[in-house]
Parts: structure tokens; sequence; C-alpha cells
């Protein structure tokens, strides 16, 4: 059975929700009003707002109460200083003119949203100054980016394991303060995760559409309350969805492309009643909530949808579809959406955000941007598919990145098609944080954000979606976004004078240049994050200080970074980094962000009462635990291969436990500090907190009572420190290992592979290591290596004459250009036919698989005989137990994203015969 963390159910509470609910000013600096004008500003003590602005829906009402608030707290307020607000005719939405004089300051906009922004500019000014003051020089804003999105940072995700759905509850996500702190970033946009099937009933599926009113009901709320502080509400959600088995029973009008495993069925846009659903509900949709800002829909990939946008689903299977190019067919769904809305008479954005695009080709995707109808806002990751430098090697960033700045050579390609077809173009970006580290509310690298922006004005982005599920919090971060969406592009020349007029605009000009060098420094240590997709989805940086350590393995998978439910002591270390980088390559890494990290740290002393301390301080403890874990599974590996001196290796790991000992108590105080660390968006919980940091120090406790004196004990005795390296459990063999004969296959014995008609064989010799894999024609053979322990390699699927690597060791395992080929080209093979049976004779030189010694090995080994999927589908729906198709078989296999096939309970042990 699956492993559950224990504290899964042992949550605490979210108390950093009463801080967003809290009043954003709360008190007046220290420092702040305690200087004199200076020659080139105006004073404008006694400020107060004189508004002539018409505002009918009252909309401008939080942006006066703001200010009010903000200039009896910061003590600037009263009746000498008349702020005046006037309307004037402006070219684009949002834009604004301060224009500061002696005796008042004039505030020029076409639009509240103007209005707004001028406002905002004003507050920051005067913190940035530390006074009431601005500058005797005009002010002139217009965005450049005129879409800024983010999400609730404490919205339930509507999905596994909580499935919480914030349009059916009656809990209130968007507090005025919270959407205070938003509007004060610049924030202009929030994204709600439904569905259509969720909220609205249809003549073509009338199964859909319960409890649908009330979600509407809600939604409309949720609209008309953001408006009021100038955000727009975006529906998100991905369709059209596939359909169930019982669905596509029940519907055969809306079939088109063949079953994915008889399990989901992709949506047909190309038949009557398909092509009549989607304008149905996307029409309706907008007649219901008339106000929302936009729909924004991941129309490929992420999700099984319409024919076309199935990830790596061939659609020419569909007799409609296939008569259409990918990139055609695509569009025309994306266009059948915009149509849709057009029905309503909205003036809402469509965001048509093509995730799925790196696995196509470059000629696709430009064939899809050139058939979108030109009212279409085209969404491309702004990172993903990047090809960074690291310690002189290539590596890939794959998904959503903070530390890589990009753009990637997948976003250029759609953005070049865009700017040349009149396309607008819009980037998904991570501005806060990202999977790299997602339990502390964002990363203070504001330069990093800097450069992203610089690149995304260079490919003329209007929009930039700036979060997922996390790297949404009110931040530093999420200002720098919208300053930088308001900045011309000559501005962009000066990215040192940006960041510390950020610094200033939190901490004010005395300390800005401290604080942003800080910041420069965090930035250089945080480009070396290893951009490893892997990495950030299991590595020990979200949660180090929780991770329990094994010096005896223990051979656990690791966590999930964005999941509560699985425990934190997974020890398979290596199923963080697969072909992206060498353990040696990741703690060199590792430990030039901790250094300046620490060095960064040296530079907030006088900002230690402030909520960037404490974060900062957090982050610091999480890169050194993720150092240390990683050092620590390093020296247990030189310990179970024989490398160097055991008890000084040893004594180096108890070192390693006391120090991370210590990093758990720190974290305590740090967390009672601030309530925000160890959350996680995504996993709609915490992933570290004093409670969970306390039970981590008594397993270390418990680790140096017990494993630690055991394996000392073993040297003592003289035999091997670690017996797992040897093949071995209580001092015997494992059980149920094959032994594997010296010489080729010719006089090994053949071992069945579940309840299959195949089978397998292994030899060895001095050069190379020999199998044989015999079933029935047409079978695949999936199998994958540890030729190393606790070591997974790349898996091989063998069919026929076809020999190619499974989807994840390109999608997630670093496994690109060169290093395909190289791959394969490791393995020759010979297949043979006889009748109804195929034999695949494998050879691999041991020198190429870095197997030096006669050392125990392990392997996955998977058969899918012809008609497999159907076999499997008939036997559950007769109840009947599903045939075994593992040469190792286990029941519950945990299936994990990038590494779905490695849960070490599916591998076979290999034991070389002495």
């Amino acid at each position: 059975m699956p492993r559950i963390d224990e504290f899964f159910y042992k949550q605490p509470p979210l108390k950093f929700v009463d801080k967003l609910r809290a009043p954003l000013h709360t008190a007046k600096p220290s420092g702040f009003g305690t200087r004199e004008a200076d020659a080139d500003e105006y004073c404008a003590y006694g400020a107060y707002i004189d508004s002539h602005f018409p505002d009918e829906e009252n909309l401008l009402e939080t942006a006066y109460d703001d200010f009010k608030n903000f200039s009896e707290i910061y003590e600037v307020c009263g009746d000498k200083y008349p702020i005046v607000i006037e309307k004037v005719k402006t070219d684009v939405f949002e834009s604004f003119a301060i224009v500061p004089k002696a005796d008042k300051c004039i505030i020029e906009a076409g639009d509240t949203e103007g209005v707004r922004r001028a406002i905002i500019y004003i507050e920051d000014e005067f913190v940035r100054r530390e006074g009431a003051f601005l500058p005797k020089e005009p002010i002139k804003k217009s965005p450049k980016i005129r879409s800024r999105i983010t999400r609730g940072f404490f919205s339930p995700t509507n999905r596994p394991p909580k499935n919480g759905d914030e349009l059916f509850d009656d809990i209130e996500y968007y507090p005025d303060e919270y959407l205070n702190r938003l509007a004060h970033d610049g924030t202009n946009g929030i994204w709600i995760y439904t569905s259509f099937r969720a909220l609205m009933t249809s003549r073509y599926i009338p199964e859909y559409g319960e409890g649908g009113e009330k979600r509407i009901a809600k939604l409309r709320e949720v609209v008309k309350k953001c408006k009021r502080y100038g955000v727009k509400v975006y529906v998100f959600a991905i369709e059209p969805m596939n359909l169930s088995a019982s669905l596509a029973k029940a519907h055969p009008e809306l079939l088109g492309a063949n079953s994915w495993r008889n399990e989901v069925y992709p949506f047909c846009p190309n038949t009557e009643a398909g092509r009549n659903y989607i304008l149905e509900a996307t029409e309706k949709l907008f007649r219901l909530v008339p106000d929302l800002g936009g729909y924004m829909d991941i129309t490929n990939g992420e999700r099984y949808t319409s024919c076309v946008s199935s990830g790596g689903y061939n659609f020419h299977s569909c007799p409609r579809c296939s008569k259409l190019r990918r990139g055609e067919a695509l569009a025309q769904v994306v266009n059948l959406i915009r149509e849709g809305m057009r029905r309503a008479g909205t003036g809402a954005e469509f965001i048509s955000w093509t995730y799925g695009h790196r696995l196509w080709n470059e000629d696709e995707i430009r064939d899809y941007v050139r058939n979108c109808d030109d009212d279409i806002m085209l969404m491309q990751n702004f990172d993903d598919m990047g090809y960074p430098e690291q310690l002189g090697k290539t590596r890939v960033a794959v998904d959503y990145w903070l530390s890589y700045v990009g753009p990637s050579p997948l976003f250029e390609n759609t953005a070049d098609e865009a700017k040349k077809t009149g396309k607008h173009m819009f980037a998904k970006m991570q501005v806060c944080c990202s999977h790299e580290l997602a339990t502390v509310p964002y990363i203070p690298v504001p330069g990093m954000i800097f450069d992203k922006y610089k690149g995304a004005r260079k490919w003329g982005v209007e929009g930039v979606l700036q979060c997922w599920y996390f790297g949404n919090y009110p931040s530093i971060m999420s200002k720098a976004a919208g300053e930088l969406s308001f900045m011309d592009m000559d501005d962009f020349a000066d990215k040192d004078g940006f960041i510390e007029r950020l610094a200033a605009t939190y901490y004010g000009r005395s300390k800005a240049k401290k604080v942003s060098a800080a910041w420069k420094l965090f930035e250089a240590g945080y480009e070396n994050y290893p951009v490893n997709i892997m990495f950030s989805y299991y590595g020990p940086i979200h949660d180090g200080v929780v991770w329990k350590l094994a010096l005896k393995p223990k051979d656990y998978c690791l966590a999930r970074t964005w999941m509560l439910l699985d425990p934190p002591d997974g020890d398979r270390i290596h199923e963080s980094l697969w072909q992206g980088h060498t353990l040696d390559e990741a703690i060199i890494l590792a430990e030039r962000m901790m250094i300046n990290w620490k060095e960064g740290m040296k530079l907030l002393d006088e900002v230690k009462d402030t909520e960037l301390y404490t974060l900062s301080k957090s982050i610091e403890l999480l890169f050194a635990s993720g150092y240390n874990i990683l050092n620590f599974y390093r020296l247990r590996e030189y310990l179970g291969e024989g490398v160097g001196s055991p008890s000084d290796i040893l004594e180096d790991m108890e070192k390693i436990v006391y120090a991370e000992m210590e990093n758990s108590r720190e974290m305590i105080d740090v967390c009672n500090a601030d309530c925000r660390l160890g959350y996680h968006s995504e996993a709609e919980g915490f992933k570290f907190f004093p409670e969970k940091l306390e039970d981590r120090i008594e397993s270390l406790k418990e680790l140096l009572r017990t494993e630690f004196p055991e394996v000392r004990e073993r040297m003592e005795k003289g035999v091997a420190p670690l017996e797992f390296y040897l093949g071995e459990k209580d001092g015997k063999p494992v059980e149920n290992a094959y032994y594997m004969e010296k010489g080729d296959t010719s006089l090994a014995e053949w071992d069945k592979v579940g309840d299959t008609d195949a089978k397998v064989r292994l030899g060895y010799d001095e050069d190379n290591l020999y199998f044989d894999l015999c079933g029935k024609k047409g079978s695949e053979f999936h199998f994958l290596f540890e030729y190393k322990l606790l070591h997974p390699d790349t898996e091989l699927i063998v069919c026929g004459e076809k020999v190619s690597l499974d989807m994840a060791a390109h999608s997630h395992q670093s496994v690109f250009g060169d290093k395909v080929e190289d791959t394969i080209s490791k393995y020759d093979i010979t297949t043979a036919y006889d009748g109804e049976t195929v034999t695949h004779k494998v050879v691999v030189s041991r020198k190429n698989i870095d197997w030096k010694f006669d050392t125990p090995l392990r392997m996955r080994l998977e058969v899918f005989e012809p008609g497999w999927f159907e076999r499997e589908e008939e036997c559950k729906q007769n109840n009947q137990s599903v045939p075994k198709k593992l040469w190792q078989h286990a029941d519950d296999l945990i299936s994990l994203l990038g590494k779905n096939s490695t849960d070490p309970r599916a591998y076979k042990w290999i034991l070389p015969k002495k």
C-alpha cells in the first residue's frame, strides 16, 4: 500500500490568512518623515484627495479609502496639499500622468484604473523618499504588459486529494485587504479553476451542470468584489474536456479519436454535436457572468481534451480531424471557443495556453499561430524547453522556472510567428517562486524578474500569467512585475537602478543600497539551482528540514514536492537527478546557492525586524539542508560501494545528522516568527511546521541511537557496512532474486514474466551484459535497469524492430538531443521471429553502463502483449483480477509524474553467480 505522511492529517491552521485580511498599512517605518525636502522635490505634507473624476460605479472608493488610511498612518495627511484628480483622454487603459506642483499635485487619467495606479504610485513615492515628497518632474506611465494575472494564494486546487471547489463552498478567498495588496502590486487579474461540467447545464450533455447555479452565483459575487479593486476575474477551465467511459457510451456523437487505454475518450470538435456544444458552453458562460475578464484554457497539454490536443496522442485516428494538419486542427478548436464568446457580446479576453507545445515541432506551432483568429491571446510558457549551461554542460529547462530566465526557443518560435502575423502574445511565467522552491511565499530575486520582463518586452508580450497554483503571494516579486509592466524599454538599461528603487519602495532610500545588494547576491546564488525538472519535482530543497535520513538504505521513493501525501523520507536521491545532473554536480550547484545566500544575509542586518529577513533566513536553512542531504547520500554511496575510509565517511555522515538537527531547530524559531513558511499553495497545506520539525529532530536522534552503532559494529567485525549493496537482507541474499550465469545467455535459465507468455534470461562476462526477451509477436517489452543500485537508468521500449524511449525520458528525465541516440545506441539488439514468437537478444557493454564490478543489479521488466489493454478492461468490468505483466509483481504500485516506472517494488534483483 502507498505510504501516507502522518502529518497529512495533522495540518496547522492557516494563520497567514489573518495577515492577508489585516490592513495593508499598519505602522509608519522608523526614519520616515525626519528630513526636509531636497532641491528637486516638492513637499506634499498635508496631502488629501480632491477628486473631479466621474465614477458611476464608485470603483475608486477603495483607492481613496486606502490613501486616507495610508496618509493617516504615515502622518502626511491634512488639508494643505490637494491631490487633484482629473479625467483626460488617454490612448491606453490604465495610463496616468502625475504632475506635481508646489501647492498641489494633479493626477490625469482616462479611466478609474489609471487613477488607482497613480494613487498607489504616489504612496510608493512617499515611502521611497521617506517622507511626503514628490519629484518636480512630471511622471507619465502607461502599461506595456496590460494583463497581469495571478491566483488566490490559499484557494483550493479543485483536484485530488482534497477536491475543494472554491465556487461551491462558503469561504471568502478574496478578503478586501488581500485584493488591496494585489492592486498595490499592479495585479489586475485573478484566475479561478473550474470546469464547464461544474458550471453549466447543456443541451448536448444533459449530465452536466449539477450544482452549477450555486457556482455561478458565487462567481458573480467574486467578479463584483474584485472589480472594486481593479482586478478582473478569469475562468480557467481545460476544455473541451475528454469524456469518461460512461459518458462516451451515452454520447457517441461527440467522439472522434480512439480512446486512451479505454479510460478517457477525446472530444471531437468536428462532429455537429461537438461543435455546437463548444459554442453553447462558451456563449452561455459569458451570458451568465457578463463581467468576467476572460477565459483561460490549456488548449493543448495537461489533460486529454479534443482529438488533436490529447498530448502525445495520434489524432489521425479520428476520421474527421485526421483530414487537418495538427496546427490547423488545434486552431479550429480555439477559434470555435472564441466564436462562442463573441456570440455573448463580451469584450473579455480568450487566452489559449498551449502548455503541451513542447512536444510539437516548430512548423506545427507556427501553423497553429497562423490559423488562430486575430483576437485570441496566444500564451506560451516563457521558459519551457530552454537550454541553459551549467558547469559547462547544456541542461534542459522543462516546465516552469524562475532561476532560468529565458525566453526559451519554444517561446521565441511562437512569439516570432505571432509578430509576423500580427497576433497577440501572452507569456506564462512564475513571478514569486516556482517548482524549484514553493514552500516559501516568494524568492527575493527581483533581478531575475527584471530580465524575464526585458525579454518579454522584446517579443511584444501583452499579458503575463504570473503563476500556477504557487508563486502567487503578494510580495516584492509581484510588485516588481507590476512596476516592470509599466516601464519604457529604455528603462531596462538600468537593472541596478530598478532593483534599488524597488528596495526603496519597501524600506526607504536609506536602506535600499544594502537590501538591493543582498538581493543581487541572492540572485547570484539562485541562478545555480540545478536546472532539472526532476530536482524541482522531487529534490530536497522544498522541505529538507523535515526529511528523515536513512543510513541503512530503505529504498523509499522520493516524495512529490507539490503534494502533502508522501512521507519526506525517500532515500533514492538519484530519482531527483536522472540524466540531468550527476550527484556531484548537484552538490556543487547547491553549495554555490548556499554560499551566496549566506553572504546576502549578512547585508540584511538593518531589516532584521521585517518579514524579508525571516523569509530569507528560511531559504538559507532550506538551501543548507538540501546541500547536506545530497552530501549525506553521496557519502552513503561511498560507504556502500567501498570507496574511501569507512570510518571517516561514517564520521562525516554523523556530523551532517547533527547539523540537520540544528537546521530543524532553527527553522522552528523562524516558522514561529512567520506563519507563511512551509505552506505550498498547490499542495494546499504546509510541507513543514514546528510539530513536524520536532518529529524530524527525534527521528534523527533515533538514527544516531540505532543505525549508526549497528553499522559501526559491522565495520568492527570486518563485514561490509551496508548489506543492501551486496544484495543481502538480514545476512542472507534477497528473496526471489534471479541468479545470473557467467557467460552469454545460452547457459542461462529462462524466467517467466507475470501472467504473460513472455520470458527473460540474463548472462554476463568481463565485457558485456546479455539478456534475451522472448514473447508473443507484437509484444512491447519495457525494461529499466539499475546498473548502480538506487540509480534508475532510462526505460527502453522494444517492439518488433522498433526501439524507443519511454515518454518520461524525453519530458522529464533530461534525455534530449544527442542523448536520445546515445542512450538507444548503448544496446545492440537483434530480433528474430519463429512463427508467432519474437525473441530480442540484447547486448550492452559494461563500460557503457559503468558496471565495473560483479555487483548486484536490478531490473524492471514489463510486457504488454497484443490486446493487453482490452483484456485488462474486460477483467475490470467482470470484477476479475487483472493479469500480471511485470517480472517482479507488486500490488498498488505507485505511478508518479516523471518517474512513472520506478516504484522500487517492481524491480527484480539480479545477482551474479560467484
